[in-house]
Order: C-alpha cells, then sequence, then structure tokens
C-alpha cells in the first residue's frame, strides 16, 4: 500500500465529509510538513488537513504512528508496524464519523461484537493492548486496551474490504 492509495480513499471520504459540513474547508491529503510538529521528531509521513485538525501517520524510530494536531498540540497515539494497519485505522476513523453525520450505524460496534480474531494474538495491561498476527508476530500495533476487538477485525481486513464495509449505505 501507497500513500496514494490511502489518499484516493481519504480524498473521497473528505469530499464527502465537507459536503455534509463536518469542517469547514475542503480537506486534503498532503506530504508530511515537518513545521507542524516541532516536539516530535519523524522522518516522514503524511498529514490529512481537515479544517483545523491536521492528522496522520508519521514514521518515528521503527515504528508507524498516528498523530493529531489540535489547537497546535502535537499527540502521537496508536502505532503500527505496518503502514496498512495504521492507513486502515486512520481509514476507519474518518469513515466512522461520517457514518456518524449521516445517521448511520458505526460499524466499530459491528467489529467489536465478532470479539478478537482468531488470526490475532493480544497482550494487554488495563489500558493498552498489544495485537499481533499468530503467525508473523513481527506484524503488530498497539492501541487502546478497549478498541483490541474491533482493530483485530481491522488488521485482517483489506483496505478494499473495509472501504466497503464503511460506505455501505453511503451514497460515495
Amino acid at each position: 500500500m501507497k500513500c496514494d492509495d490511502i489518499g484516493s480513499v481519504l480524498n473521497r471520504y473528505g469530499e464527502a465529509a465537507s459536503y455534509l459540513g463536518l469542517w469547514g474547508e475542503r480537506s486534503k491529503l498532503t506530504r508530511f510538513p515537518q513545521s507542524l510538529t516541532p516536539t516530535i521528531t519523524v522522518s516522514g509521513g503524511f498529514v490529512y488537513e481537515a479544517g483545523d485538525l491536521h492528522m496522520g501517520i508519521v514514521i518515528v524510530e521503527d515504528h508507524f504512528a498516528h498523530f493529531r494536531i489540535e489547537r497546535n498540540k502535537p499527540t502521537i497515539s496508536d502505532r503500527f508496524s505496518r503502514f496498512e494497519d495504521a492507513a486502515k485505522l486512520l481509514v476507519k476513523d474518518e469513515g466512522e464519523q461520517i457514518r456518524s453525520r449521516l445517521n448511520l450505524p458505526l460499524k466499530y460496534f459491528e467489529w467489536k461484537a465478532l470479539g478478537v480474531h482468531p488470526a490475532v494474538e493480544v497482550t494487554d495491561d488495563r489500558y493498552r493492548a498489544r495485537l499481533s498476527l499468530r503467525d508473523d508476530p513481527s506484524v503488530w500495533c498497539s492501541v487502546p486496551a478497549f478498541a483490541q476487538a474491533a482493530t483485530s477485525q481491522i488488521m485482517m481486513m483489506s483496505m478494499a474490504e473495509l472501504d466497503a464495509q464503511l460506505i455501505e449505505g453511503m451514497d460515495l
């Protein structure tokens, strides 16, 4: 998966979000501008601009991480060994926001109800969960513990499968 692949999905969602009035400006995907995160050292990535909110995927040390900048405060949250998993979780966030605005049921609850995917092993503490593939433990992500079941389901989907589920019931 390349940055352009996630860009096409996010830009389509961004157009829908702008149309629905979720953000004042049209959303857009751009290469990562180093100046946005003066307190975080990164070696690359991209930013998705949605009005005053900037979010994206950055490369930190040897993994990918989600970041958000709200009110000029950068934060790093979920971490991933593979770009494609980081990309899918970012797409999930955007798709669910649009589903919510359209009063469509959120897919998160459907995925959570399925439980942890059998191909995924979970190691968690009280607040964070590390999910790794049983057949390849080098593929992992670290997310809030409450999100482990849904995230495990998303890890096992392709971007096309995720996109198809998210746009179900939408006219995109």
